[in-house]
């Protein structure tokens, strides 16, 4: 960590060379690096059809929805593992009544540094993208970011990322 300001560094490709690693992060927006195909889900759905949904897709996670597209929450394996621990049952369970409420989204303009702080700070697997209408357009995940974190250091020629 810089001492002066505080930023993360990473060694660089070429011996001796020490640059930020939100750097990198700085030049994408979350549109360049989003999961564009969402599958979303309404408040009203069973819980048990998400399960399929999940398994099916192979997604941990969806957006829940308004019927104008709008994000109310988040439902997420361990919203429905948290729901069965306390029900003992997902009969009758609603999206509404397991999923995280008041989610916190990201616009598709904000960099990808701003995600991944968003997600550490709140300590979220996920975000739903949105527009200037607040639609769902995308997903972010901390694996997304981890993605392109290796595809960015391969494009770079680096073989390790380490952090000073």
């Amino acid at each position: 960590i810089d001492p002066e300001t505080g930023a993360i560094l990473r060694a660089g490709s070429a011996p001796g060379v020490i640059r930020r690693y939100s750097d990198c992060l700085e030049r994408r927006s979350v549109a360049d690096i989003m999961t564009r195909e969402v599958r979303c889900t309404a408040p009203d759905v069973a819980l048990t059809e998400v399960v399929l949904l999940f398994e099916k897709a192979g997604i941990t996670g969806v957006p829940v929805v308004d019927d104008d597209g709008r994000v109310l929450g988040v439902v997420s394996q361990s919203d429905v593992v948290r729901t069965l621990a306390l029900a003992q049952t997902l009969d009758g369970v609603r999206v509404a009544d397991a999923m995280m409420c008041a989610p916190f989204c990201v616009h598709e303009s904000a960099s990808v540094e701003d995600a991944a702080a968003l997600l550490t700070y709140e300590g979220v697997h996920r975000l739903p993208v949105v527009n200037a209408h607040h639609e769902v357009v995308g997903i972010i995940s901390a694996l997304d970011l981890v993605r392109w974190r290796g595809t960015h250091a391969a494009e770079q020629g680096t073989r390790g990322v380490r952090f000073a």
